[in-house]
């Protein structure tokens, strides 16, 4: 995961011009492209999830204890488990399709995936329920310790960026 791949050795071309390698993305290049992701979550998404909900949250900050109390928890349930779905699929298909979701594209970073079973086990730590939860744990650890993340070690996928040499 940690070697670096040159384009031009690897395919035996002796080109003048800019020479390119890839490298494992960067985390903060990883971190601005969540970022947007969640931004266009939030837009197109997660505003249409909360509609229901907005009854319950509508003393502003000072009751929202009072309103997370009084609701029911089904309807908390149903908005988690929506969001984790949409959000799995959102990531899963995107990376397979279009080799990165929009926020990965617009940094500079591709995802290799072969299949779309790796795409979606790559994704796992997008689901919010317990003990997927853990899974984003897991990952922010070793994207910290190692450079890539758990579960790009287990679908056989990474994500990367091509820079200039």
């Amino acid at each position: 995961m940690g070697n670096t791949i040159d384009i031009n050795t690897e395919f035996n071309l002796n080109l003048p011009g800019v020479r390119r390698t890839i490298i494992p993305a960067r985390f903060q290049k990883r971190l601005l492209a969540l970022a947007i992701d969640f931004f266009i979550l939030e837009v197109f998404v997660f505003s249409i999830l909360v509609k229901p909900l907005q009854k319950y949250f509508s003393h502003g900050l000072s009751g929202l204890l009072a309103d997370l109390q009084a609701l029911n928890p089904a309807y908390l349930m149903f908005f988690v488990s929506s969001a984790s779905l949409l959000m799995l699929l959102y990531f899963s298909l995107l990376d397979f399709y279009a080799k990165g979701t929009p926020g990965k594209l617009l940094v500079g970073i591709r995802v290799s995936s072969p299949s779309l079973l790796s795409s979606f086990i790559r994704n796992l730590s997008s689901v919010l329920i317990f003990p997927f939860n853990w899974i984003f744990v897991i990952d922010i650890y070793f994207l910290f310790t190692k450079k890539y993340r758990w579960l790009e070690q287990f679908s056989d996928s990474y994500s990367y960026e091509v820079v200039d040499l």
